[in-house]
């Protein structure tokens, strides 16, 4: 059986979602790593739990995540304790996932702590999850399929305002 990386992530952001059912919880993938001003547009939606794909080895069927819990403090809860709450249950459920590509349950799960002061200006804290799925022999073997559906990028149109002025920039690239 081979699966995409699209698929492998979907799978397992599908099986958070269907654990985290409680209302007001976004949770979705995401491309990766945070940036500051990352954190500071998804922290719009909280609590959050978004997951990535960190890195996967053909080498050993493998795939390391990371879920990432955004999670902002309240009046009643300054130390953040509904991040910890989050992050409990979100390694309970890592615990559960069982799929047609697993090999085993998720394995060397640890949760560490992001939080900093510049995330404390934002009332947010962030928490990074990261497990790694051993899957089916042959899982990661890649696909030969066609890339025809990927938007390509074709270029770009701005202004950009340079002193007083306004200067137009326009980039077309020709596909071959």
């Amino acid at each position: 059986m081979v699966a995409n990386l699209v698929d492998l992530r979907d799978t397992a952001v599908n099986h958070i979602k269907n654990t985290f059912t409680e209302k007001g919880f976004h949770i979705a993938s995401h491309p990766g790593r945070f940036t500051v001003s990352d954190i500071k547009e998804a922290a719009q939606r909280t609590p959050a739990i978004l997951t990535s794909i960190l890195r996967a080895r053909e080498s050993d069927d493998s795939v390391e995540f990371a879920s990432f819990i955004l999670y902002r403090a309240t009046n009643v809860d300054r130390l953040y304790n509904g991040a910890l709450s989050i992050a409990s249950k979100l390694i309970a459920t890592l615990k559960t996932l069982d799929h047609k590509y697993s090999l085993n349950i998720p394995e060397e799960i640890s949760a560490e702590c992001l939080f900093s002061g510049s995330l404390e200006q934002i009332n947010i804290t962030l928490w990074a999850v990261s497990w790694s799925w051993h899957l089916q022999p042959h899982t990661l073997a890649g696909e030969l399929g066609s890339l025809d559906d990927l938007d390509f990028f074709n270029g770009f149109d701005a202004v950009h305002n340079v002193g007083s002025s306004a200067v137009n920039d326009s980039v077309n690239i020709q596909a071959e």
